[in-house]
């Protein structure tokens, strides 16, 4: 912190020295007891960039680190409860689908916003969490109670879903030991996880991740391409989808649908730990948006394949035994595994 420019007030009209400088003026932001251990510092130029150095020493988070993040983030395991959404739906759907993302990257936008505040030097990073924003709202009691409540709750159960899911997984490729013990072993094997130290060791987890889930898609694509044209056909399935909604079964897909977008619990960590600040919010668009053709692509091609027969997780439907479900099976419990880091440390930070 010593080899930036100090600059005691923002106002200092009085001053002679001070002048503000329009290409990379630092700007400190207020502390106090509530605030974060490390000092917040923003900067902007003539082109309205940000550029800030927040909690100096962890490193820095390039946008691909970023990318790998948001991508585990939003593409869950539910993805594989997609096509049965999409089998009761019908076309409604898989409107959905690409309505939820655009609707979480758009407030997720705006949440990133809300951390900044406008001076007449450029922007300022006023908040640095949800919980600070809450104390603003709701109260400086109540508001930080229910944000903190509710991301525990939520992330606590992300864990011990992919704890879960993948001893069953297990199971399903060797019937040996029983599910419980697979979820004993898979919890001992992610111990390490509270040894991971920031979001950049955490990327290189879900860049495996991220890898994995288009590795399961494309599995699953090709399997659904290949054994169509002997068992169905494309006209046949685009028929049957309907152009109403089952509402008893589809609200168990919305929930599948909406809860396989949950990026906005990390936004504000991956924002602050991100580089270039100014390439967040255009990265959070188109990864959205890629995330959203991937999800529809494969939640289409998934139901035109088995139609009525769409099982609620489609990988039941692959052949009992066979070699592309023992594929799946583990890219799945890999997928699994190295996605658990990402909330894991979320919770750590709290």
């Amino acid at each position: 912190m010593d080899d930036l420019p100090q600059i005691d007030s923002l106002s200092d009209e009085g001053n002679a020295d001070f002048e503000p400088r329009s290409t990379q003026g630092y700007f400190h932001q207020s502390t106090g007891a509530d605030t974060n251990q490390f000092p917040v510092i923003s900067s902007t130029n003539q082109h309205g960039n940000i550029h800030e150095v927040e909690n100096e020493g962890r490193p820095k988070l390039t946008v691909l680190d970023t990318v790998w993040n948001i991508t585990n983030a939003i593409q869950g395991m539910f993805v594989l409860s997609l096509p049965w959404a999409v089998d009761h739906g019908g076309f409604f759907g898989l409107f959905l689908i690409v309505l939820t993302a655009v609707a979480c990257a758009y407030t997720g936008g705006i949440l990133i916003d809300c951390l900044y505040e406008e001076t007449e030097y450029g922007k300022r990073k006023k908040y640095t969490s949800y919980q600070e924003l809450a104390k603003v709202t709701l109260g400086p009691i109540i508001g930080p109670f229910i944000v903190n409540i509710s991301q525990m709750l939520e992330l606590f159960m992300i864990c011990t879903l992919y704890v879960v899911v993948s001893g069953e997984l297990f199971y399903s490729l060797y019937e040996g030991f029983t599910p419980r013990f697979y979820s004993t072993m898979v919890g001992a094997i992610l111990l390490p996880c509270a040894m991971l130290p920031n979001l950049k060791s955490v990327s290189k987890f879900s860049c495996v991740c991220s890898i994995g889930q288009f590795l399961v898609y494309i599995v699953i694509i090709h399997h659904c391409i290949k054994t169509m044209d002997t068992e169905t056909s494309w006209s046949e399935g685009i028929s049957k989808m309907k152009f109403y909604v089952e509402w008893e079964e589809f609200s168990v897909g919305i929930g599948a649908i909406v809860f396989s977008y949950t990026s906005q619990f990390y936004l504000p960590s991956l924002e602050s730990d991100m580089q270039n600040k100014a390439a967040f919010k255009p990265m959070l668009y188109w990864s959205h948006w890629l995330a959203a053709i991937c999800k529809a692509i494969f939640a289409l091609v998934a139901y035109l394949r088995y139609q009525d027969q769409t099982a609620e997780i489609v990988s039941a439907n692959l052949p009992k035994g066979s070699f592309i479900k023992h594929l799946v099976n583990v890219l799945l419990i890999g997928k699994a595994l190295t996605s658990y880091p990402l909330p894991y440390f979320a919770i750590i930070e709290m």
